[in-house]
């Protein structure tokens, strides 16, 4: 709530005093110049400032929510298509299917190799059922979509300065609090690890590579499972 305050005064600002900000963003660019340019001089013109955005750590928890929802839907997709399968493999008629049929065998193969490997890499939900030992991916993904970061103001400067005997567009980055205060010049806009810390970006990195393993290998075997259910239904 704290976070989405800060935000909404942010942007409130921005409205409201939008010439006096970019006023300050002006003159801070103007004090860069003078103490990181060869020679201030070759700053011709400040063209455009951007409209501010907001950067804070809710969009890579958007993104890795994105990511949680295309695996939750997949996997639900498996887990439905491997009960039926289970479920047929009981059926007499398919004794032996796997010596008279090489595309079942092969797809039946490749299935259960896929099937091995999801054990794998859910294992460490497994040891926590099991052994109470580690975190689940759901718990894990879960904590650090309730941490709560510091929250940027960025906005782009375009400008012309001469560089090589010859003027060129340039893009700098004006970026302060959500108080607007303390405008920092930078050549580069605000990084993924600023926002997040390194812990942060750790957590965040190991848990959607996880994901997106995940998503991987059930997208295998939703292929192979789509095979395997295609030969059982016309075996039957």
């Amino acid at each position: 709530m704290r976070k989405i305050f800060l935000i909404l005064s942010a942007t409130i600002f921005l409205i409201s005093c939008g010439s006096s900000y970019e006023r300050k963003v002006k003159a801070a660019f103007k004090s860069y110049v003078s103490t990181h340019f060869d020679n201030p001089k070759d700053l011709k013109e400040i063209v455009a400032i951007d409209s501010c955005d907001t950067i804070s750590i809710k969009e890579v928890q958007d993104l890795l929510k994105s990511t949680k929802t295309t695996y939750d839907s997949i996997n639900k997709v498996v887990k439905e298509r491997a009960e039926k399968i289970s479920k047929s493999l009981k059926n007499p008629k398919l004794r032996g299917l796997t010596h008279r049929n090489p595309y079942f065998n092969e797809a039946i193969h490749k299935y259960n190799e896929a099937s091995m490997e999801r054990l794998s890499l859910t294992s460490s939900d497994l040891s926590w059922a099991l052994y109470d030992i580690g975190k689940p991916l759901e718990d894990r993904y879960k904590d650090f979509m309730s941490k709560r970061g510091k929250t940027y103001v960025q906005c782009k400067i375009h400008v012309r300065v001469a560089r090589e005997e010859k003027d060129r567009m340039v893009t700098y980055y004006a970026i302060s609090d959500t108080l607007l205060n303390n405008i920092e010049i930078r050549s580069k806009g605000i990084g993924t690890e600023e926002v997040l810390g390194a812990d942060n970006l750790i957590d965040f990195s190991e848990i959607s590579d996880e994901y997106l393993s995940r998503i991987k290998n059930a997208k295998e075997l939703d292929e192979y499972g789509k095979i395997v259910l295609n030969i059982i239904n016309r075996e039957i």
